[in-house]
């Protein structure tokens, strides 16, 4: 979940229904957290220290004596300007002008040799702010700004290197000092959210008790012991006479000897949209060890998989054939330059031609695919280059080109069914999706289909998890599609927990991991039974997630309870890692409400909404503790201050209104459902309910249109089926009702109401 650029907090980022332990999305931006409780707040500062083995970092200068083409070939590399001390040869911008982005008027100048900019504050009022590093380099630059407790901030006010002008992050959109997502906010923060990807072994030192840093890293760029690891060993191996020297030089990572997903998988470490699950004291090298990568949530991709936010590559290159097959990213990627090692189509047609390297690939076949019979383009033009057709490109931070790394063969004829992008659209805006998909067709045949049609076309009905289920039995399906399966499942309202149960035992570690942590109590004697050896796995979020499950059991009692205990309490220091953001403490608390402490769990969600006051779930949550202790009127509060921090959170309407139709407050429960109802017009629950309590007000015609509205904007919703059905049925509208009840029937033919409906319909048209 790492920027691995540029610090860009974007509307996906901001406070949203989606958190780990619910299951729904994963953690929101995460570094590594360490607690130092009682230490002065300190500006960033090297540190070289050591790493989980012990091993020290050095300076990246040594590297330069014996590795002099690469350390050249790195320097001025994105990776070597990832961040840079401001100063006259690294600040890229203009500080002698002005920016206007709505009502507020930034001024950027100079003081003293120093860079300084005067903006508004979290007050709204304006002062100067001292900038003190760079932040990244291209196609964009941004700067951090020196903030109290050792916190950096990254203004959100950006310098266009190409067209050199300032542009603001969040586009036209005006961000008010009270939005989340102003600078000043967490959600800027250097220090946990961009610095662990632009730096070299990065500690965050997070003070919990006052909310303070004193950051560190062993080299403030990205450099050589970032990928290597720690150079201690290796330099020590180094000073030694040649003939005196061991076989194994002493280096963490040696890439003369990675291959494959191993290449992959380092580079993931920044280059992925993942949580930790570790603490840096404990890390590896191991990245599915230290790491847990977002599966294909809604957030983050188009239902079928392609990248939608930026998800910083591994999660799209992880399902393509190439992956699977051993590709890296060092075959097209220089390792120390970071550019392509070829140009144009030659990067593909490298392997992709009349005589591929099928002792390497196997799978490859001969064929010329730069050629207009291929790509159906004249040669030399736009839609002759690979890339535009196989990695469609979207801008990220208003100005950053980025193309997916997902490598699928383009698919129109999916967006025409489903509304997903294609490649073919993207250039041929002026046609439709069904005139591409009818192109391809008439050039190439049907599209063979794949796991995109099955994600693309669920639903959440039955036949639809029948056909995820499916997919999932298929092992050459990719594993982020796999354990993605799992979490669309989870969500689907079905008990799936046998297949998660069953699922532990996959060859793929990715899918065990996914499965172990949507599991959920109670479970039988048997179960736990099972689940005890995978207390000694050998991947400690395996260990954690099992001791999980079986504390939120009364019955279970552990044959070694020091043991127990002890992983129990590692679990608890993970969901701890993101201490400083309201996500850690609502981590914590759902955690402990699942393990029956309401008081623990209030606390950490009273803490959560301290940490991020438009973290909304934690509102939401607290409020449930309240209402399920009978206090309504506390929940209520609790509610309504949420809504005073942003009244459009349909999520929050819809419970308030939902709770003042459980008191009989009616005409309180209208308004606040009605609200919800604008607000989540796709939300089938919200939208149902609405009309129920319309139609208990006797407003039996608006009831009517609620329905239908919904059923047009998400045909074959199940909720929404029903409550028409119902609705006709009762009016004795039997032809009305005839198509809705025919459709639940074919969505759930096993459901037996929809059958007795039928045949009342049926005796009644006679």
């Amino acid at each position: 979940m790492i920027n691995t650029e540029h610090c860009h907090p974007t509307r996906s980022h901001a406070p949203a229904w989606e958190c780990r332990f619910r299951r729904s999305s994963g953690a929101f931006l995460l570094s590594f957290f360490l607690f130092y409780l009682g230490q002065a707040a300190a500006l960033p500062m090297q540190d070289f220290d050591v790493d989980a083995q012990g091993i020290a970092y050095v300076d990246d200068k040594t590297c330069q004596d014996c590795h002099q083409e690469a350390y050249q070939a790195w320097q001025g590399s994105d990776h070597d300007l990832a961040m840079q001390e401001a100063n006259e040869q690294s600040v890229l911008a203009d500080f002698n002008t002005e920016f206007k982005h709505g009502n507020t008027t930034t001024r950027f100048f100079k003081r003293d040799g120093e860079f300084w900019l005067n903006t508004e504050n979290a007050a709204g009022q304006y002062q100067d702010f001292q900038i003190l590093y760079t932040f990244g380099v291209r196609p964009l630059q941004q700067y951090l700004v020196k903030m109290p407790r050792g916190r950096l901030q990254a203004f959100d006010v950006a310098w266009d290197v190409e067209k050199k002008r300032w542009f603001h992050l969040q586009g036209e959109t005006e961000i008010p000092v009270n939005d989340p997502l102003h600078w000043t906010g967490r959600y800027y923060t250097w220090n946990s959210q961009c610095a662990e990807c632009h730096s070299t072994h990065l500690r965050l030192n997070y003070d919990l008790k006052t909310d303070s840093y004193q950051t560190q890293w062993s080299a403030i760029d990205v450099g050589c012991q970032a990928c290597h690891g720690a150079g201690e060993k290796h330099l020590d191996w180094a000073k030694q006479a040649p003939e005196k020297r061991a076989k194994d030089n002493g280096l963490v990572l040696d890439f003369t000897q990675l291959k494959g997903k191993a290449v992959v998988e380092r580079c993931a470490r920044c280059h992925s949209r993942r949580y930790p699950l570790e603490t840096d004291k404990a890390q590896t090298d191991v990245f599915s060890h230290d790491f847990m990568p977002m599966l294909l949530q809604e957030a983050l991709y188009h239902a079928d998989g392609q990248a939608k936010d930026e998800v910083y590559v591994y999660g799209s290159f992880s399902q393509t054939k190439m992956y699977q097959q051993g590709v890296d990213c060092l075959d097209c990627h220089q390792a120390h330059s970071n550019q392509l090692k070829r140009q144009g189509n030659v990067t593909c047609t490298h392997c992709h031609q009349t005589e591929p390297p099928v002792k390497d690939y196997p799978l490859l076949k001969a064929k010329n695919y730069d050629d207009p019979a291929h790509h159906f383009h004249q040669a030399g033009t736009d839609g002759a280059q690979c890339v535009n057709c196989h990695m469609p490109a979207k801008y990220d931070m208003q100005i950053d080109h980025r193309r997916d790394h997902r490598f699928a063969i383009p698919r129109p004829d999916l967006s025409a069914k489903t509304a997903v992008p294609n490649a073919c659209n993207q250039c041929h805006s002026d046609k439709s999706a069904d005139w591409a998909a009818a192109e391809i067709e008439k050039r190439t045949g049907k599209p063979k289909p794949n796991y995109a049609d099955v994600l693309a076309s669920y639903d959440g009905g039955e036949k639809a998890q029948m056909a995820l289920l499916e997919l999932f039995k298929q092992f050459s399906t990719p594993a982020i599609v796999r354990a993605s399966v799992l979490e669309k499942l989870s969500q689907s309202g079905a008990d799936h927990q046998p297949l998660f149960l069953q699922a532990l035992k996959d060859p793929q570690a990715l899918v065990r991991q996914s499965a172990a942590r949507l599991l959920q109590a109670p479970l039988t004697p048997a179960q736990q039974q099972a689940l005890v050896p995978l207390l000694d796995s050998d991947i400690a979020s395996m260990r954690q997630e099992i001791a999980r499950v079986l504390s939120l059991n009364s019955d279970f009692v552990p044959s070694d309870k020091a043991k127990f205990a002890e992983i129990l309490q590692d679990y608890q220091q993970q969901l701890s890692l993101q201490a400083d953001q309201a996500e850690g403490y609502f981590n914590l608390g759902n955690y402990w409400m699942q393990a029956g402490n309401s008081e623990k769990a209030s606390k950490a969600y009273e803490n959560a909404i301290a940490r991020g006051a438009y973290f909304f779930p934690a509102y939401h949550n607290l409020a449930n503790i309240y209402y399920q202790q009978k206090q309504v009127d506390k929940a209520a509060e609790i509610y309504q201050a949420a809504l005073a921090k942003d009244p459009k959170q349909g999520a929050i309407h819809y419970s308030l209104g939902l709770l003042r139709a459980g008191e009989k407050q009616i005409t309180e429960a209208s308004k606040h459902i009605a609200l919800a109802a604008d607000l989540l017009p796709t939300d089938a629950g919200v939208q149902y309910n609405h009309s129920l309590l319309l139609q208990k007000q006797g407003k039996l015609k608006a009831a009517e249109q609620v329905l239908l509205a919904a059923n047009q904007r998400t045909p074959e919703q199940t909720k929404i089926l029903q409550g028409l059905s119902v609705l006709y049925l009762r009016a004795e509208q039997w032809a009305k009702a005839k198509p809705y009840v025919q459709a639940l029937k074919l969505k759930h033919p096993q459901a037996k109401e929809p059958e007795r409906w039928l045949q009342l319909i049926q005796e009644k048209l006679k």
